[in-house]
């Protein structure tokens, strides 16, 4: 199984210890299931958890940096989609989500929620995807 993550998912994931978004992350460092990314989502993933209102550590940051970079599944030049969202940032994610022919994209942006599904992607918040998904 193949997921994106929102950034706002990942950040979440190391900025609160007792979450849905943690337990997702405990998963994927098990091997439950593999990340995929484009330079542009670690981009974002890096400038939102430097974000001084998360308070992370700076050693805790570099470490989930370092983590995603290296075991994660880099989609180098993912195809441009034209899609018609609100939020024109938030493309990103799909694109990396149809290049990686993932099967989930986890999200609490409504934007992308209220598409539910793009070309084969479920689209779901983090505490839906753990259901959906029962981890063993």
């Amino acid at each position: 199984m193949i997921i994106v993550l929102n950034t706002n998912v990942w950040v979440s994931a190391h900025a609160f210890r007792k979450s849905a978004p943690r337990e997702i992350l405990r998963h994927w460092r098990k091997g439950a299931f593999d990340l995929a990314i484009t330079p542009s989502i670690f981009l974002e993933y890096q400038d939102v958890l430097r974000r001084e209102k998360f308070d992370v550590d700076i050693h805790d940051e570099e470490r989930a940096l370092e983590e995603v970079a290296s075991r994660a599944i880099l989609i180098g030049r993912p195809p441009r989609l034209h899609v018609d969202l609100s939020d024109k940032s938030d493309i990103k994610f799909l694109e990396c989500a149809k290049a990686a022919e993932t099967d989930y994209l986890v999200s609490r942006d409504k934007v992308l929620l209220d598409l539910k599904t793009f070309e084969g992607t479920r689209i779901l918040r983090p505490e839906r995807f753990i259901k959906v998904v029962r981890f063993k």
